[in-house]
């Protein structure tokens, strides 16, 4: 009887914490594509990683000491590093390496939850640096997330400009 009362109240309190996360956790992203709402999800850090530490630089480029919160970085219109990538296509056996017309450059279209340009065509893939993360980093990251494209993938091929 005494194993049926425990089984019992662990079921109830976990049953109790799985409903308290489900009402304290937001099930989706604020919507940020009216600026009103946008800035009030920022305040209340209910936007896409809202919470994630980005690195923060000063007017000479120097990093602050701890970065920010993305969240402050956006409301406080913080200059930060990001990366842009350019992806230029060559169809094999299509292209000769020079800009002719079977070459392209691809683009995206940014998510509605975005908490900058949402569901904006974006021309370069590319994001916001994190605190401590290289900028090559970054970039090989983000074409990952953004374009599913591998640039560890001998096929393909990543230089810097």
């Amino acid at each position: 009887m005494q194993q049926l009362i425990e089984i019992l109240i662990f079921c109830v309190t976990s049953t109790m914490f799985v409903l308290k996360q489900k009402l304290t956790t937001p099930t989706r992203f604020a919507n940020t594509m009216n600026q009103k709402e946008l800035v009030e999800a920022l305040k209340r850090g209910t936007t896409l990683n809202a919470s994630e530490n980005v690195c923060t630089v000063d007017e000479n480029n120097v990093p602050t000491p701890t970065g920010h919160a993305r969240s402050q970085m956006r409301l406080n219109k913080m200059w930060h590093r990001a990366t842009y990538i350019i992806i230029r296509h060559d169809p094999v056996g299509e292209s000769n390496g020079d800009d002719d017309d079977s070459t392209f450059l691809l683009v995206q279209r940014r998510s509605t939850i975005k908490d900058y340009c949402p569901g904006k065509l974006d021309p370069t893939p590319g994001g916001v640096v994190g605190f401590n993360e290289a900028y090559e980093l970054n970039a090989t990251r983000e074409m990952m997330e953004e374009m599913n494209i591998d640039v560890e993938d001998e096929s393909n091929e990543m230089k810097k400009l």
